[in-house]
């Protein structure tokens, strides 16, 4: 079937200059700001993405929640030296705003005039036949170990047939995105290959009950690839590095594509290694803690499909769909200790564990010590 396909993307994206003066305002009050949640705010960024969507004839722009940088970009936007206030489409989500701009023709680039200065990016191409009838396993992902990540991508390949990977790299120090899509290229069965580089905040927790949350970044990918690359895809799976998705019940891919709503939405359990103290692969996992299920689900759906065609979320996508998609007969392991701790200690040693020999077992068929 030929080599696989490679390629590291670079976003079109917009930030205000920290000289200005202007930032987003955060969301949640002082009193309810959780540690950290100052230095991982995105005060800046305006666009993540800006590309040409050739069939409605529309530029549109992936954008975090403005809040109140919303008339700055409103008033301040160009298109061919012209103001588009006023004919600006704007779609708001909980995490991301979708903004679009009518164009009879795919314009160059793309202008905010802002504070005295002029701010241009290009104005990028939508890609829907590099995906188009594949098995898409997409995660987001930042200074995780490489093996780490071909583990992931290798299991999934055997277990249920992705043979498409769109990884989102947050700004990694410890490797180049173009090392990440080198090492994801060479997995055997991956065909088509993307990295997206996406060097920025990604937001933080915060406490008390918010309108609007604060971790803009990971939701506002998804959305982008659903738009830019995915929508002809067969199916996506979104699961993160350090969650393998039980293959008991076949292909997971097969699951959403054979659903009533083109969606599979399954819960899963900790699983954890014999020996605590360090960080290590998901292939050191062996142990259980009783079977309580996550709260949070992950899915795989049908981008072209009813429950596709609504925003997509972290845990709950299709909107109202969501509910109905639930399949008990699937779910994932979240592999405790394969993890930075960038949320908190994951190597800490859990008393009452028990051996899963379904994950022993799986590990043992589909992610095989040898290389």
């Amino acid at each position: 079937m030929g080599e696989p396909d490679a390629q590291v993307i670079r976003l079109s994206s917009l930030r205000l200059p920290e000289t200005d003066g202007l930032r987003r305002d955060m969301p949640a009050r002082p009193d309810k700001r959780t540690k950290g949640y100052a230095e991982s705010f995105d005060a800046h960024t305006l666009i993540y993405d800006c590309f040409y969507d050739d069939q409605a004839r529309q530029v549109v722009l992936v954008c975090p929640r403005l809040l109140n940088l919303w008339p700055v970009l409103r008033d301040g936007l160009m298109l061919n030296g012209q103001p588009v206030g006023r004919i600006l489409k704007r779609r708001k989500h909980l995490r991301v705003e979708i903004l679009r701009i009518p164009a009879s023709r795919h314009p160059e680039t793309l202008e905010l005039r802002v504070a005295h200065e002029s701010l241009q990016i290009p104005v990028l191409s939508r890609d829907l036949g590099t995906f188009r009838g594949r098995n898409v396993l997409m995660a987001i992902s930042r200074n995780n170990p490489l093996e780490w990540i071909e583990d992931w991508a290798r299991y999934h390949v055997s277990a249920h047939a992705a043979d498409a990977l769109l990884l989102v790299d947050n700004g990694s120090t410890e490797y180049t995105p173009g090392e990440v899509q080198k090492r994801l290229s060479a997995v055997p069965g991956i065909k088509v290959c993307r990295v997206v580089s996406a060097p920025f905040p990604y937001g933080g927790r915060s406490g008390g009950r918010l309108n609007v949350p604060a971790k803009f970044l990971q939701t506002s990918m998804f959305n982008l690839a659903k738009l830019r690359f995915l929508h002809r895809a067969r199916a996506v799976l979104s699961v993160d590095i350090d969650e393998l998705v039980w293959p008991q019940n076949g292909s997971i891919f097969d699951a959403a594509v054979g659903s009533r709503l083109g969606m599979v939405a399954f819960f899963g359990h900790w699983v954890y290694p014999t020996q605590a103290g360090v960080a290590q692969p998901q292939r050191a996992h062996s142990m259980r803690k009783g079977r309580k299920m996550i709260p949070n689900p992950k899915w795989c759906l049908v981008p072209d499909s009813p429950a596709g065609r609504f925003s997509w979320a972290i845990h709950r996508p299709a909107g109202l769909f969501y509910p109905l998609s639930i399949r008990k007969g699937f779910g994932f392991w979240h592999c405790f200790a394969t993890s930075t701790s960038w949320k908190g200690n994951r190597t800490k040693k859990m008393p009452g564990l028990v051996p899963c020999p379904e994950l022993t077992a799986a590990l043992r068929e589909h992610l095989p010590v040898a290389r």
